[in-house]
């Protein structure tokens, strides 16, 4: 507990913004102000005097030096140190940077710094993450916080508010929809507190990425007159250019923040001289997919969980962008629960640090001590911290109470108050987030709505003129982008995007447009989108469909109109057995994941006693009997367990009985994780092998520190091993890096790219093209043999850690 007598500070330490409260003695919780705001901007800039400003400081002296700039000293986590002009800083230091600011903050309005301090994580961070923040607190002068997983916070200020009540062993859901990243967590409610039950996230799903495909959304708008201005904006090269594109990026940011008081602004864009309309038109049909995939995954949290709608008793919003009306009706309407909405629910995490009592979960218990941190530091907090010197020599605020939106009757999707600016803002965040600021050529188009699924992109958004027989030709793209498993779409497309927009930057004159099918994951939805794509005479080539059963569902279509299809992500091995001349496949397919399974256990590991276990899934049968078939007499055991299943004590007992000295596990990484964490908690000691089904950070939420030691195969390249120009060009375009699957959809846009270039205009010439295509892309050798399959893959081994996955080897 905190102490009565003393300042206790709580703070939420987000991927954007900043939040602290602050209780003296006895009273109530006070949320401080940093220039004037509850939200200190989570933002680092390296002063070249030695200085790291934060908050808004930071971000106005990034005008002139953004190389100095670190927005998100969060995400950058787990990248050891950050690279600041000329200074190479610990992430540590960067985050003790924001945190000492609000050391001081504290310690100015209680007039003596705070005697014990809490202070809020990702319920999914481990130990090593944990022993980052405390050490980074300890060098801020928070020695020795309390550390209190975020849904738990939110939680505990929830069942503050008068109406809120949880028994103990009922369930509640926290829905996260934040800066950076999307969490619904479900937690049960125990007599010494809450306990996190299951969570599912979206790290690709935030407000982080707003201000980016607004940015995108505005290229697009201002279309060919601009185009070489809006290049350097995009781009920038000099300094000039990066002082403008700093300019626009905060004005677009000024924009947000007034149209929480009228319906429309304007952004001004430098170098152009011109000024572009930001308005809230078509809010919802923007924000449905985005919202719509958040309700997903929180399904998703509540079935791992094994939790009813019936046996929830309150679903709490909670960050910035979970004020979207939009948010709570979808939610109540596809999980029949009625959400619980504050009017500031940034704040709310911030405010259950204090409400919360002693929390000690396992990976705080085990977070390593701080051994870097000064012994003065628990003493006295700087003012600022200090940056290694660059190499070349050269009155308190006590907001109300946050009230409590009505809970609507069960008929109808919950009532909200009278529009209030708030909402407005919110409001147009759903615009942006939904836009993933897509670029092509020399502007960015972003859109995933749905039915909007024959929208296209071109390089600059004008009818190219066709100046040869290539000129003016299309390619598709058929997958995911929402519904089922939409990650591994995104990938694909983001990377076969930005194969289009360099070829469209080297050839102004004769751009390529990209088509795009939202298939969601679902084989009726792509016979139904097939025809479309085979309709347009232009388009002669297809990227994907994305997973296997879409790819058997249209196959035929594409071969009967001879449209060559290149799968970036499917790798069923029944695909090349179908005698289409128009299938190819970048990826190895399952066989040879299989046969890579079987040289990584007996080979590497050398270990001639294996079990093998699928999930009952298509794809897990599959895999698990092609592995079986590889590995022969070195199989000594079977079995199929039933998806969702918790109880392994008989797959458990079959393992030990049977001397297994590995197991191999075919499907998908939900239930690879429940199967891991019984593995480990059973004593099984023989490793885990998995296919690319567990490739998933998902996984890492579900085993916990249970994960550490698995290893996952998988066609896909590793993202960290790629080319770093590749990488680059990827995160200015997305504003993350890339994923899996990104690179192979790079890949295969390059391949019908280069055809194009080559001067094939016909789906007849583009088909001879890909069957002798024979070169070197980014992510091995492509070439394909007679039934479309790549010709030599490299299946790649991925080690999974409590926190991370790290790619471990290639396997021929």
């Amino acid at each position: 507990m905190t102490d009565p007598t003393g300042p206790a500070l709580g703070i939420d330490f987000g991927t954007s913004n900043t939040v602290a409260v602050l209780r003296r003695g006895g009273g109530p919780p006070e949320t401080l102000l940093f220039d004037g705001s509850p939200l200190l901007v989570s933002a680092v800039f390296a002063d070249p005097s030695g200085q790291l400003l934060t908050g808004r400081d930071a971000a106005h002296a990034a005008r002139s030096r953004p190389d100095r700039f670190e927005p998100n000293p969060k995400r950058r986590i787990d990248d050891g140190t950050v690279l600041l002009g000329d200074a190479e800083l610990p992430v540590t230091q960067l985050i003790a940077a924001v945190l000492a600011r609000v050391r001081a903050e504290a310690t100015r309005v209680a007039g003596r710094p705070p005697v014990s301090v809490t202070l809020t994580h990702p319920v999914s961070w481990a130990s090593r993450r944990l022993g980052l923040l405390t050490t980074a607190a300890a060098l801020a002068g928070l020695a020795a916080p309390r550390l209190l997983p975020e849904p738990v916070a939110a939680a505990y200020a929830f069942l503050a508010l008068p109406d809120v009540t949880v028994e103990p062993g009922q369930s509640v859901v926290v829905y996260d929809l934040g800066g950076g990243t999307f969490d619904a967590t479900v937690m049960r409610r125990t007599p010494d507190g809450f306990t996190p039950t299951a969570t599912e996230g979206l790290g690709d799903l935030g407000g982080l990425d707003i201000d980016a495909a607004i940015f995108g959304y505005l290229g697009a708008a201002l279309g060919p007159r601009g185009a070489e201005h809006w290049h350097r904006l995009e781009w920038p090269e000099d300094a000039a250019d990066r002082r403008a594109a700093r300019l626009l990026w905060d004005d677009v940011r000024t924009a947000k923040e007034l149209l929480s008081r009228a319906s429309s602004a304007t952004v001004h864009v430098p170098l152009l001289g011109d000024d572009l309309p930001l308005g809230r038109e078509q809010i919802e049909r923007l924000a449905r997919p985005l919202l719509d995939r958040t309700v997903s995954t929180t399904r998703n949290a509540l079935r791992a969980a094994g939790v009813t709608a019936a046996d929830v008793a309150g679903l709490f919003l909670v960050g910035g962008s979970s004020r979207i009306p939009l948010a709570s009706t979808l939610l109540f309407q596809r999980l029949g629960i009625s959400p619980t909405v504050v009017e500031s629910p940034e704040l709310v995490v911030a405010q259950g640090t204090l409400a919360a009592p002693a929390y000690v979960d396992a990976a705080s218990a085990s977070a390593p001590a701080p051994a870097s941190a000064p012994a003065q530091a628990q003493a006295q907090a700087p003012a600022a911290v200090a940056a290694p010197a660059p190499a070349s020599g050269g009155g308190d605020h006590r907001p109300p109470a946050s009230p409590i939106a009505a809970a609507a009757p069960p008929s109808t999707p919950p009532r909200h108050p009278t529009w209030r600016p708030w909402q407005v803002v919110a409001t147009l965040l759903a615009v942006a987030a939904v836009i993933v600021a897509l670029i092509i050529g020399r502007s960015r188009i972003t859109d995933f709505e749905n039915g909007r699924d024959n929208d296209t992109a071109t390089g600059n958004e004008t009818t190219p003129v066709v100046t040869n027989p290539v000129c003016g030709r299309h390619l598709g793209w058929a997958g995911p982008l929402t519904g089922v498993a939409p990650d591994l779409g995104i990938n694909s497309f983001r990377g076969a995007t930005l194969a289009v927009a360099e070829y469209n930057r080297k050839h102004p004159a004769c751009t390529v447009t990209l088509t795009k099918k939202d298939t969601q994951g679902e084989a009726g939805r792509a016979v139904e989108l097939a025809p479309g794509l085979v309709a347009d005479t232009p388009l002669i080539g297809v990227i994907g469909p994305a997973f296997s059963g879409e790819t058997a569902a249209t196959g035929a279509t594409f071969e009967a109109a001879g449209l060559p299809f290149l799968t970036p992500t499917a790798t069923n091995p029944a695909l090349s057995k179908n005698h289409w001349r128009a299938f190819h496949s970048v990826p190895g397919d399952d066989d040879a994941t299989a046969l890579a399974a079987k040289t990584y256990v007996t080979e590497i590991l050398k270990i001639q006693r294996v079990y093998v276990l699928d999930d009952g899934s298509e794809y897990g049968d599959q895999q698990g009997r092609a592995v079986a078939d590889a590995l022969g007499d070195a199989m000594v055991g079977r079995l199929t367990i039933t998806p969702g299943q918790t109880n392994y004590a008989d797959v458990t007992r079959r393992i030990l009985s049977s001397g297994a000295a590995a197991v191999f596990f075919g499907g998908y990484y939900d239930d690879a994780g429940r199967l891991r964490k019984a593995l480990v908690q059973a004593h099984v000691t023989a490793p885990l092998v998995t296919g690319d089904g567990v490739k998933d950070d998902q996984f890492l939420r579900i085993a916990g520190p249970y994960a550490d030691g698995t290893i996952t195969l998988c066609p896909c390249a590793p993202p960290e091993r790629l080319d770093q120009k590749f990488t680059t060009a990827y995160r200015a375009m997305f504003g993350a890096g890339p994923g899996v699957y990104s690179a192979e959809g790079y890949d295969a846009a390059q391949v019908f790219l280069a055809g194009i270039e080559a001067g094939n205009g016909s789906r007849e010439q583009m088909m001879d093209f890909v069957d002798g295509y024979d070169h070197e892309g980014l992510t091995g050798h492509l070439a394909f043999d007679d039934d479309g399959r790549a010709k030599d893959p490299t299946i790649w081994a991925y080690r999974f850690t409590a926190t991370s996955i790290v790619a471990e080897r290639g396997i021929k």
